[in-house]
């Protein structure tokens, strides 16, 4: 199966070329840690509560797509002792059917530790473009997607991924959470699939 090659912004690309981790002082790093950390929190509850949100709305999965972001951590094999907030080098996810992009989301910076489990953790917060051409299909349509590819700039292409969760939210009331499983790759691109359950409540 031969899988979407996906590029990062322009701007964003360059910069990942030339950058190096740019290192903020522990008590800054920590602040932000810290953000996130809630930020995930809060999105983590409203997969696991009452979806009591849709209950205005007649059939949110037939809306169209107005906006999605998403937060993904993702941990790779390796004793390198990092702690950085990388403001130059971020990433993306994206929906993809063959190798055709559904709906893709970036990140221009990202969040990079070292565990006490000998792996490095990447992490970020996604957008969408306002202008992406999904914003003229239902929810539904991401149905179609036959995997995810997710791409850290900053991690190295070759790396063994340990494992890693995704989540996307859609028009800011319906999640999709996407396991990233074990895995080792070679040219940087982070695969999921299948996403049956991933889509499970898309009826």
């Amino acid at each position: 199966m031969k899988y979407l090659v996906l590029i990062i912004p322009s701007a964003l690309f360059i910069a990942s070329v030339i950058a190096i981790g740019i290192m903020l002082p522990q008590r800054i790093y920590a602040i932000e840690e810290a953000r996130m950390a809630d930020n995930w929190t809060r999105t983590i509850s409203l997969i696991n509560s009452n979806p009591s949100s849709l209950s205005n709305i007649a059939d949110p999965y037939k809306e169209l797509i107005k906006t999605a972001t998403g937060m993904i951590i993702v941990y790779t094999q390796s004793d390198e002792d990092i702690e950085t907030h990388n403001f130059v080098q971020g990433g993306l996810l994206a929906f993809v059917k063959g190798q055709q992009p559904l709906l893709t989301i970036y990140a221009s910076d990202s969040y990079i530790h070292q565990t006490e489990h000998g792996t490095v953790e990447y992490k970020g917060n996604f957008g969408m473009d306002i202008n992406d051409p999904i914003t003229l299909h239902d929810v539904l349509f991401l149905k179609q997607a036959e995997y995810v590819q997710i791409q850290f700039a900053a991690m190295p292409k070759v790396s063994h991924i340990t494992g890693g969760k995704a989540v996307v939210l859609i028009n800011g009331t319906i999640p999709v959470e996407i396991p990233v499983f074990e895995q080792s790759i070679t040219d940087g691109r982070i695969l999921s699939s299948p996403l049956d359950q991933c889509f499970a409540n898309f009826k």
